[in-house]
């Protein structure tokens, strides 16, 4: 089960930030920090990918998932950026809900995430 979805910038700024499971708001705060401090994730551009899962889940398989959603990103924004994520948060989360959706991987095939993006544009 995916537990967050989180997006940072270089400076470990949270940009992009969805919890599936129920945490209280200081406690989210410390992991989101914690998260940042040992990030070994996908860096793209100017962002940092990190999902946050259980020993059920593949890395590799992760890293995949990671990778569909900044191609999906990249389709909806043309070349996403930090900005898009700050002022079009809602349609950064539109394409995540596309992705994942409650924890559980929703899509992973970038063709049909890709129409889906162009039917509701």
């Amino acid at each position: 089960m995916i537990h967050a979805v989180l997006v940072f910038n270089n400076s470990g700024k949270t940009r992009l930030a969805r919890f599936y499971t129920a945490l209280p708001l200081p406690r989210r705060q410390g992991l989101i920090d914690r998260v940042y401090g040992v990030l070994r994730g996908r860096h793209f551009a100017t962002l940092y990918f990190a999902f946050i899962v259980d020993h059920t889940e593949s890395d590799l398989a992760t890293l995949d998932l990671i990778q569909v959603f900044v191609q999906a990103l990249d389709t909806a924004f043309d070349s996403v950026c930090e900005l898009d994520l700050v002022y079009h948060f809602d349609k950064a989360n539109y394409v995540l809900d596309e992705v994942v959706m409650g924890g559980l991987v929703l899509e992973s095939n970038i063709d049909t995430i890709k129409m889906a993006l162009r039917e509701a544009a």
